[in-house]
């Protein structure tokens, strides 16, 4: 547990130009791509959050990437939300039901 918290403040120091963040990201939609056919998957979507330095402040990136067939874009995303929010809605009704 400890080394994902220290990877996490690794991972979450800003990337030093918005340029850099860019290159970084087509780096790592390639080789997704790449893991996607070697693994044969049809369709991926990916959302990614990042920062970077401007001119005076941290900015917050966010990007998204479709591989595969763009049209499943939405299913795959609306799949995610559900998912994603029945699990929210699952944790935050145990922390706030009382102790038995």
């Amino acid at each position: 547990m400890a080394e994902d918290r220290k990877l996490f403040r690794e991972m979450s120091e800003p990337h030093p130009t918005r340029q850099l963040l860019n290159e970084d990201l087509e780096k790592f939609f390639a080789g997704v791509e790449k893991l996607r056919k070697t693994c044969k998957l049809t369709n991926v979507l990916i959302v990614v959050e990042s920062s970077y330095l401007s001119e005076d402040s941290e900015a917050a990136g966010f990007a998204l990437q479709t591989i595969g067939d763009r049209f499943f874009a939405q299913t795959l995303a609306a799949h995610a939300y559900g998912t994603l929010r029945g699990e929210f809605t699952e944790q935050l009704g145990r922390m706030l039901s009382p102790k038995n």
